[in-house]
C-alpha cells in the first residue's frame, strides 16, 4: 500500500509463487488508486512451474531470474567449479527468457558469482547471460555496474557486422531476395531481424546510466515508458 501511495512506476515483487498471488497483490495496490508495473522475480520451484500462468498477468513489465534463491528453494547447488551450475540452471533460465520473449517483456539476470571481486568472471557471466537473450541485470555489488554496462552492449565487431547486414538487407528486402552474403557470411531474413536490436543496444551505449544497463529485447513493448533502458 505504501508503494502505491508513493506512485512508484515500477515495483519489483520477489518470490512470487502463483498468478493468483500476483492478482491479489494487484488488488491491494488498486485499493490505493495506483497500480504500478511489476518486475516479477521468479525465485522458487513453484514459480517456475507456474510461469505460464504468471506471465499472462497484464501489469507485468519484466521477469527476473533469482537463481541463487531458486537453488536454495529447490535444494540444488548454486555453483560448480567457480561458475553457475549450468546443468541445474539451464532449463529454468531459458524458460524464463522464452516466457519474457513471448510476451514482449524484459528479462533480468544477476551478477553473483562465487567470488564477487573476480571481475573477469563477472564479465564472462554477463556475456553468457546476454547471449542467452537476457536484457538487464540486477547488481548488488557496485563495481559490477560498469562491467554490465560494457559487457551487455554489443562489441565493435558486432556493431560493424550488424550495420553491414542492415545496409545490405535494404536492397534484398526490396527485391524479396531470400538471402545474401555479408563479409562472406550468409544473411537470411532471421539474421537481418536479429541485427536491428544490436544497433538499438549500441545506440544506448553512451546513455546507459550508472544504475542500470540497456535492454536487449527484440520486442518494442519491452520498453519502459518508451525508454529501452532498464534501470534496476
Amino acid at each position: 500500500r505504501a508503494l502505491s501511495r508513493a506512485r512508484a512506476e515500477i515495483v519489483s515483487y520477489p518470490k512470487v509463487e502463483t498468478a493468483s498471488e500476483l492478482r491479489e497483490v494487484i488488488r491491494i495496490l488498486a485499493e490505493e488508486g495506483w497500480i504500478p508495473k511489476l518486475h516479477v522475480m521468479i525465485e522458487t520451484a513453484r514459480a517456475v512451474l507456474e510461469l505460464d500462468d504468471i506471465v499472462r498477468e497484464p501489469r507485468i513489465m519484466g521477469l527476473h531470474f533469482g537463481y541463487i534463491d531458486l537453488s536454495a528453494n529447490a535444494g540444488f547447488q548454486a555453483y560448480d567449479d567457480g561458475r553457475l551450475f549450468e546443468s541445474a540452471y539451464h532449463s529454468p533460465r531459458m524458460k524464463i527468457w522464452l516466457a519474457a520473449a513471448s510476451y514482449g517483456l524484459m528479462a533480468s539476470g544477476g551478477t553473483l558469482v562465487p567470488n564477487i571481486q573476480d571481475l573477469a568472471a563477472v564479465r564472462e557471466s554477463v556475456i553468457h547471460w546476454r547471449n542467452l537473450g537476457y536484457t538487464a541485470f540486477v547488481c548488488v555489488y557496485p563495481p559490477h555496474v560498469q562491467i554490465v554496462n560494457e559487457a551487455a552492449c554489443p562489441s565493435p565487431e558486432e556493431i560493424e557486422l550488424a550495420t553491414a547486414a542492415c545496409a545490405a538487407s535494404k536492397g534484398a528486402l526490396q527485391r524479396r531476395a531470400p538471402g545474401l552474403q555479408v563479409t562472406g557470411r550468409l544473411l537470411t531474413m532471421p539474421a537481418y531481424s536479429a541485427a536491428n536490436p544490436v544497433l538499438e543496444r549500441a545506440s544506448l551505449r553512451d546513455g546507459a546510466s550508472g544504475a542500470g544497463v540497456p535492454a536487449n529485447s527484440p520486442h518494442p513493448s519491452a520498453a519502459v515508458g518508451g525508454d529501452r533502458r532498464t534501470v534496476v
